[in-house]
């Protein structure tokens, strides 16, 4: 088409490199055997792809050690390689949460530090070395809505969009859901349609840490905060990360 209008050239922006580090001495890579108090390292895995499908570059730079001094010196030098540095893990309220302590240090400027919300409350955000760093839980399903609701944004806006909100829209709870948060909670689930209606299936298997259901999540439905969550029926705002199925269901 562009060569049909005589475009010669065009302006284009380069894919952003997005470093990806994770947290803890207790990781395991994912070919390596589990031991006693050890789990796989499945958010880098799970956050390369997610960049990837964002349009952005993962450039995975390992692990980061639990002690600050050295975590300082490895994050400024994956912070000269990349536009954006994404962590997971280490930014609870642990004695040996690295990133928790990083967002204290004077070098650092804070964004924000925990956010009103289930699960992916640690989530944090900072500038070191003037360049953008994004600090997701550990827990995969935290980690798994952190990037889709932080990182993703970023990613949009590094690649020139100009819009870069998350697109809601409103659907039919399927099923009741009726455990309160004092935080709006972001349910994982599933869109359908019955009989030219749209609604939402939440996943009640709703652990932030259940890795099982992440692969059929097509959205999130947001529970508000307080009173008894919601009921079977009633219209709910939902946050749509993937094209659904549309299955027809019973």
């Amino acid at each position: 088409m562009l060569a049909a209008f005589g475009y010669a050239q065009v302006p284009v922006v380069r894919r952003p490199r997005v470093g990806l580090i994770s947290t803890g001495t207790e990781l395991l890579d994912v070919d390596q055997p589990l031991e006693p108090g050890k789990i796989r390292n499945s958010n880098a895995v799970m956050l390369s792809a997610l960049i990837a499908e964002a349009g952005g570059i993962p450039v995975w730079f390992g692990r980061l050690p639990d002690d600050l001094a050295l975590a300082k010196r490895q994050l400024a030098n994956c912070l000269e390689e990349v536009d954006l540095l994404v962590t997971s893990g280490g930014v609870s309220v642990g004695d040996f949460d690295v990133m928790a302590a990083l967002a204290n240090d004077p070098e650092v400027t804070l964004l924000f530090n925990r956010v009103a919300m289930r699960p992916g409350g640690p989530t944090t955000g900072l500038l070191f070395r003037d360049k953008l760093v994004c600090a997701l839980s550990g827990n995969p399903g935290a980690c798994f809505l952190g990037a889709q609701l932080f990182v993703r944004p970023v990613l949009r806006r590094l690649q020139g969009d100009r819009e870069t909100g998350l697109r809601r829209i409103r659907a039919t709870l399927a099923e009741s859901y009726t455990k309160p948060c004092p935080f709006p909670r972001y349910l994982r689930g599933r869109l359908t349609e019955r009989e030219g209606k749209l609604y939402v299936v939440p996943d009640h298997n709703d652990k932030a840490g259940n890795l099982s259901t992440l692969g059929k999540s097509e959205c999130f439905l947001i529970i508000p905060a307080g009173g008894r969550g919601k009921q079977a029926g009633e219209t709910v705002d939902v946050i749509p990360h993937a094209a659904p199925e549309w299955r027809e269901e019973a």
